[in-house]
């Protein structure tokens, strides 16, 4: 990543050393945060929060970074995520330079700059989901009522719904929806070609080398096969998105926004709307967002890009579907 020269990718680095500076005051913060959360466990109703789901590289995190700037909520952030036993007591002593970044899409892999940016707040989903990220287990009855009384907890300490991005949470959107009546789900989609051309390019910039998995329900590639990397993360996008089909197409459809990616960054303004309107704790939208720059295009070279599309293209329809376009 440092070789990179991305400057959100420098401070990918410096959020892990935030982490490691603040683990006392996470510690003493502990029982502050247990206190919430029982406070919280009695609260009736369901809890409004927006849930952003998706496959790794499909513009989950540029939804979020959307959502965080237009719409009335409460995300956490890469503060918070400095303090995984206490993410919402921290939240409340947030120190001034610790502020909301300016509007921006900008990010490198789904990390964001600052420690005021959006963050994937894994080490609280970890709690009820394990450690082994590709594969979450259903949640205990216990499990859902902790989910449910953090949720609640969140919401009362910054009087915002909570707003989250984790690509893992795709492939618990059933138990999550049923953890969380309230919950609206923001499901994004792309094209898997690009898809598939992102996460090559993720795993030369984040592993080193192409060969090397990253991401949801990855895969190493096959050493003996020059298409080894193509092949892989060709399996890859076919996992991911089956399973997050799955469960999106078994979810209430007023529960659910769909977005497309190609068409969300020609114009990101329904999307806000329909999140509003599905969610509407989380309205109304603040501001009218320009349009943005997509990244669909060919960006890898000519034969690896031909081996994705042969593996993944699929019919014309197919790809004006993924365009938002049909």
């Amino acid at each position: 990543m440092i070789r990179s020269g991305d400057a959100t990718a420098r401070s990918v680095l410096l959020r892990e050393g935030l982490g490691l500076a603040t683990r006392p005051l996470d510690a003493l913060l502990a029982n502050r945060e247990e206190r919430r959360l029982r406070a919280a466990d009695h609260e009736p109703g369901p809890t409004p929060c927006v849930l952003v789901v998706g496959g790794p590289r499909s513009g989950t995190t540029l939804v979020y970074q959307l959502l965080a700037q237009h719409l009335h909520v409460s995300y956490t952030s890469n503060w918070t995520g400095a303090f995984p036993r206490s993410p919402i007591s921290a939240g409340k002593l947030r120190p001034r330079w610790v502020r909301e970044p300016k509007a921006s899409t900008r990010n490198f892999f789904g990390s964001v700059a600052g420690p005021g940016g959006p963050n994937d707040a894994f080490a609280v989903w970890d709690r009820w989901f394990g450690e082994v990220r590709g594969k979450p287990g259903p949640l205990s009855p216990e499990s859902a009522a902790e989910v449910r009384a953090f949720v609640s907890a969140w919401n009362a300490a910054f009087g915002r719904p909570l707003l989250n991005k984790n690509n893992r949470n795709a492939l618990a959107i059933t138990s999550l929806a049923e953890a969380l009546p309230g919950a609206t789900f923001v499901v994004v989609e792309r094209d898997p070609v690009y898809v598939a051309q992102s996460l090559l390019e993720a795993r030369a910039m984040v592993q080193g080398d192409a060969r090397h998995g990253w991401g949801l329900l990855c895969e190493e590639a096959d050493p003996a096969s020059a298409e080894g990397p193509v092949e892989a993360v060709c399996n890859q996008v076919r996992a991911f998105q089956r399973e997050i089909g799955r469960q999106a197409d078994a979810l209430d459809p007023a529960r659910l926004v769909r977005v497309a990616y190609e068409a969300f960054c020609r114009d990101p303004l329904p999307v806000l709307h329909a999140v509003a309107a599905a969610g509407p704790a989380a309205g109304p939208v603040r501001g009218t967002p320009p349009p943005l720059r997509s990244t669909d295009r060919r960006r890898i070279d000519v034969a690896a890009f031909a081996g994705i599309e042969r593996r993944l293209g699929g019919s014309g329809r197919d790809r004006r579907r993924w365009a938002g376009d049909a």
